[in-house]
């Protein structure tokens, strides 16, 4: 799975209290401890970290299926 394939990926998050929030994933990193790590900055300007495990609970079936056979 290239890591590179998830710049670009718009998701959408439900934030408790405040709706849903469509962000674009603009790059990725690895923690100190190894672990993929992506940069999600959403159309208010806000951004977030999150790790793949995180972020694949937010991508639709059909695009998660394209990226990790690529």
């Amino acid at each position: 799975m290239d890591r590179d394939n998830f710049v670009g990926l718009w998701i959408v998050k439900e934030f408790e209290g405040h709706g849903n929030y469509k962000g674009q994933v603009i790059s990725h990193d690895t923690d100190m401890l190894g672990k993929p790590i992506f940069l999600i900055r959403y159309l208010d300007g806000d951004e977030e970290d999150m790790f793949l495990d995180e972020l694949v609970l937010y991508i639709p079936p059909d695009k998660f299926f394209l990226l990790i056979n690529s």
